[in-house]
């Protein structure tokens, strides 16, 4: 296992089982291994396998992130690993033109906006308000929020958007 610096992976393995507020000797049962294995593992003896896998689901992050300190997915070296639907939207953006991207882009940055209107204006989060609550707070937002000050061209969306089948990338 050439390019693994052990002392890290090491670490990383004590940062996953103070994070999941354990002793050594917690961890070594969940593990069916010994405390002076745990030991062991904390200063640099790669884990067995199946032990990797389940440090990983524990630390909710990958077997990669434990030996390397990187997720292979995209690189990230934060310790908890994207999850599954944000993979698949990211997929799926992938498949999409430039052009597109940058629409999709500016709809996020809309809608973001958006939610940060209502929570300020509403004094609570989004989840708290009902729908017409919610309504009611994003009347009138809409000239300030379209790049370049442009309208929809319907009362529905505008024209250019692409709509998202999420879970299947769409073909390019």
């Amino acid at each position: 296992m050439n390019g693994i610096d052990k002392a890290a992976m090491g670490r990383r393995i004590k940062e996953i089982r103070k994070g999941a507020g354990m002793r050594q000797w917690q961890l070594a049962q969940i593990l069916g291994t010994t405390q002076s294995a745990v030991h062991k593992y904390e200063h640099g003896v790669i884990p067995e396998p199946r032990r990797l896998i389940e440090l990983a689901r524990i630390g909710k992050t990958s077997i990669e992130w434990l030996l390397t300190g990187r997720h292979w997915e995209n690189g990230s070296e934060a310790k908890e690993r994207i999850d599954e639907g944000t993979f698949h939207l990211a997929a799926a953006l992938r498949q999409f033109e430039e052009r597109e991207r940058r629409v999709v882009e500016d709809a996020m940055r809309i809608l973001s906006d958006a939610a940060g209107r209502v929570e300020r204006d509403g004094g609570r989060e989004i989840g708290q308000l009902d729908t017409h609550d919610l309504a009611n707070l994003l009347k009138g937002y809409g000239e300030e929020t379209y790049p370049c000050g442009q309208q929809p061209r319907s009362a529905s969306r505008p024209r250019s958007i692409p709509v998202l089948k999420f879970g299947t990338p769409q073909s390019a």
